[in-house]
């Protein structure tokens, strides 16, 4: 693993726990991610969908900004194709920990962000766990598992590994 994914990861720990006031997207997280904006959201509620502004921060204070626009990047469809450019794109068998992991949400095939902390097969599930921090996760920052079936070498539902710096 890089310094640059070391110190992302150090700093994500560390922010596992910040909630939101009321589950509306707003809270702590707008004054520490989104310089205490709080914008309507395309859910319709209160602040903006968080979960990419969590990650751009973190690689910010990390020292490596992530490629684009940094409040244009709060859009996971924007960071997404922005680092597509860069060529950061990896298969989930290469996943490490400090790249980006970029799942579906709804209808939205990128729409939302969490950083890989580890990857493993489980032999008795037979299934691919992908395992993150994210922001906007159940209204907080929070550790979480992910489980894939591979089809054809694919995960199945679909995520994109994305690495910065490539």
């Amino acid at each position: 693993m890089s310094a640059v994914a070391e110190r992302v990861l150090e700093l994500a720990v560390g922010f596992i726990g910040v909630r939101e006031a009321t589950g509306n997207n707003d809270g702590e997280p707008m004054r520490l991610f989104m310089n205490g904006e709080s914008v309507p959201g395309s859910d319709g509620k209160i602040g903006y969908a968080w979960c990419a502004a969590f990650v751009t921060k973190v690689f910010q204070l990390a020292g490596c900004p992530l490629p684009g626009n940094q409040r244009k990047i709060w859009a996971v469809e924007e960071m997404f194709q922005q680092l597509a450019k860069k060529k950061a794109g990896r298969q989930i068998g290469d996943a490490r920990g400090g790249d980006l992991a970029i799942l579906p949400r709804g209808k939205a095939l990128h729409g939302h962000v969490e950083l890989v902390t580890g990857l493993a097969f489980n032999e008795e599930t037979k299934l691919l766990e992908l395992r993150t921090i994210g922001g906007n996760v159940a209204d907080q920052v929070a550790r979480r598992v992910h489980h894939f079936e591979m089809v054809r070498g694919e995960p199945v539902p679909h995520v994109a590994i994305m690495r910065w710096p490539v």
